[in-house]
């Protein structure tokens, strides 16, 4: 599903992000550094031609690990809006129990098991599910 996105609305998404990031990324200096990026990036009109929500998701991820090259950090477009919560959306009771029924849909994120030569066993994890005791 395509999405259009005026400066608007791209504007309000990175005000947004710059308030998610300096309210709960774990290093308060990098987030400032990785706002003060973003704003680059939107000052000189690199966000300007992106319309299409997903590419612009896209671009911010890359935006995002330009400072200090975490990985961690990423944006997801969803067509859906996400619940409402102003905590962290990993501690919302909604989301957890999506991600706990996706996890569930994709056997926990095991993608295969074998017995190789010498008895030795392989198994090919592809998500990191955290799963409750």
């Amino acid at each position: 599903m395509e999405i259009a996105l005026d400066p608007a609305a791209r504007l309000v998404i990175l005000q947004s992000l710059a308030e998610k990031l300096k309210a709960n990324y774990i290093f308060p200096d990098a987030a400032e550094q990785i706002c003060a990026c973003l704003q680059e990036h939107q000052g000189s009109g690199d966000y300007d031609d992106i319309t299409e929500a997903e590419l612009f998701a896209l671009a911010l991820t890359l935006h995002l690990q330009e400072v200090n090259h975490d990985e961690h950090l990423w944006v997801r477009f969803h067509a859906d809006p996400l619940p409402d919560n102003d905590g962290q959306l990993h501690l919302n009771p909604e989301w957890q129990a999506e991600r706990r029924l996706e996890a569930r849909l994709d056997n926990g994120g095991i993608y295969k098991v074998e017995r190789l030569t010498g008895n030795i066993g392989s198994v090919v994890h592809r998500l990191g599910v955290k799963w409750e005791t």
